[in-house]
């Protein structure tokens, strides 16, 4: 609700645009904490691979992949 006064109230004053900036900034740290909980393995790697830099790649098997998926033509 305080969202659609913001809004409301940013036609007359465009400070409570930022209203809704801090609003799209907590959402998605918000799903970004939900899927670092979720997949630690993802996150790990994410840090290796900041700290080696992109020089290098690393593979995480079978991420993506499901029972019953047909084979992927190398």
């Amino acid at each position: 609700m305080l969202r659609h006064v913001a809004a409301w109230l940013s036609d007359y004053y465009s400070g409570f645009h930022v209203f809704q900036y801090l609003t799209l900034r907590a959402i998605l740290a918000a799903l970004t904490a939900e899927f670092a909980g979720k997949h630690p393995e993802a996150v790990a790697s994410n840090e290796r691979a900041f700290r080696r830099g992109s020089s290098e790649f690393e593979r995480i098997e079978n991420v993506g992949r499901a029972s019953g998926d047909l084979p992927v033509a190398t």
